[in-house]
């Protein structure tokens, strides 16, 4: 009898592991990629958009199989600092530029295929960017950069890091330029 006691307080407290382990929580601010021994199964509060233009909310608690990952990835708008890029304008003048970029997750899946981590995604984004702010600054004399066109070069350099990224899973919301210094 003292035997048949303990072996159901043990399944009692496998089976009470096992429940813990089996459910996760999802912010409203983060997204959920659930893997299944590496493999992506299923995505849960996915950044889209309805028909009305409104973001569609899955933010909650959610069942999953014990052995199934949870990896979550940031649903908000990220910031990057691109800090001191040298460049020289069309005019052959040297310009020290300082620009920041705003970005988010669009697709968890694609991002995680690709990227990884924010911490990749931020790296690769930094150097297309500041690709992309040579190649734009590049066409252009100083007195446009610093009063003139600034607005559609931003735009330009956006879409152009827009199609670079295209496929990662991340779209560019903003380019700035916050200081461009002789």
């Amino acid at each position: 009898m003292r035997v048949l006691s303990i072996v159901i307080l043990v399944a009692i407290g496998v089976l009470a592991l096992i429940g813990m382990n089996s459910f996760y929580t999802v912010r409203q601010d983060y997204q959920a990629l659930i893997l299944e021994f590496g493999n992506p199964v299923a995505v849960r509060n996915e950044y889209d958009v309805n028909e009305q233009g409104q973001e569609i909310d899955e933010a909650g608690l959610f069942f999953k199989l014990p052995w199934h990952e949870v990896i979550y990835l940031d649903r908000k708008n990220m910031g990057t600092d691109i800090a001191d890029i040298e460049v020289l304008a069309s005019d052959q003048r040297r310009l020290s530029v300082d620009a920041f970029v705003r970005w988010r997750i669009t697709n968890p899946l694609k991002f995680y295929q690709r990227l990884r981590s924010e911490r990749a995604a931020t790296s690769q984004l930094q150097r297309f960017t500041e690709s992309a702010i040579r190649d734009a600054l590049g066409q252009v004399p100083v007195p446009e950069i610093v009063s003139g066109q600034r607005g559609q070069l931003m735009s330009d350099i956006r879409e152009t890091v827009n199609g670079t990224l295209n496929g990662t899973g991340i779209e560019i919301i903003d380019v700035r330029l916050r200081q461009a210094d002789l």
